[in-house]
């Protein structure tokens, strides 16, 4: 229900290989669809009919939550191209990544 494919597309941008970032996206999206429609199957309704509130309140908070997400992804990028070099700013961005994922994480409402 948090899931939002743009994101994870997204974060695929990340992988260099454009094969291997083809290949994984294809087996997570796949996937994902599959168990949305599983989900489905179990609780007998879609989502749509079943969590109004909770899409709406998703809905509120998607435009913060792709502000943070956007921060992560630079994060990470400058992460990577220090954690080999400057100890220094590799280790206070690795803390800001953590922050970021507690930040999302409240922002979800997904922490419990």
């Amino acid at each position: 229900m948090n899931s939002d494919t743009d994101i994870m597309k997204a974060f695929a941008d990340l992988v260099h290989d454009p094969e291997v970032k083809t290949e994984l996206m294809g087996l997570i999206l796949t996937d994902y669809e599959l168990c949305l429609k599983q989900i489905e199957n179990l609780m007998s309704g879609s989502v749509e009919k079943r969590r109004i509130s909770k899409l709406e309140n998703n809905k509120l908070r998607k435009e913060a939550l792709g502000v943070l997400h956007a921060i992560q992804i630079q994060s990470l990028k400058k992460w990577r191209t220090h954690k080999n070099g400057d100890l220094k700013e590799a280790n206070q961005l690795l803390l800001m990544l953590l922050l970021l994922v507690n930040a999302l994480s409240g922002g979800l409402k997904g922490t419990g």
